[in-house]
């Protein structure tokens, strides 16, 4: 029995949170729900649906592909209205007086389903899922943060780990 982890995109789920503001200004903020589909791709979606510039719209940070995602996007001088597609919705909350960019990320809430968990390993993940719960973990992990094989064919952060911070 082998541990599967995001069998589904309901297996894994991430939220943004933020202390962002609303108020007046030239900014339409939303907030973007997604399923199975990369920002990038829900980016150009929207783009395209409300014939926008890319330069229109800000978004915080990626999110993952292969899950149910909530992340806050801003539209300068963006429709005061909802957009919707079969995999992803956007949903007006208001104006702002700035674009938002990831300094506006407070924290990322996840929620994970393991399945095919082993029985016997099930104490030792609760001790230390509350030491997640009470420390958190740093925000590099898998390829979102490590990148994947590029048109080098070398993964972007391999000069990084082998002591190369200037590549």
């Amino acid at each position: 029995m082998s541990l599967k982890l995001k069998s589904r995109p309901e297996d894994f789920e991430v939220e943004e949170l933020t202390d962002f503001r609303l108020g007046d200004g030239p900014f339409g903020v939303y907030l973007l729900t997604k399923r199975s589909m990369g920002t990038p791709e829900a980016i150009t979606a929207i783009q395209q649906g409300w014939n926008l510039s890319r330069q229109q719209i800000s978004y915080g940070g990626l999110k993952d592909k292969h899950a149910v995602t909530r992340q806050w996007v801003t539209i300068h001088r963006g429709p005061r209205r909802n957009f919707e597609q079969a995999s992803l919705s956007l949903i007006y909350q208001g104006q702002a007086r700035a674009a938002f960019t990831p300094h506006d990320i407070t924290a990322n809430r996840f929620a994970i389903v393991l399945r095919n968990l082993d029985p016997a390993v099930v104490p030792a993940m609760i001790e230390t899922a509350s030491l997640v719960a009470r420390d958190g973990v740093p925000n590099y992990f898998d390829d979102q943060r490590f990148g994947s094989l590029g048109a080098s064919r070398q993964f972007v952060a391999q000069p990084w780990c082998l002591g190369d911070y200037e590549r």
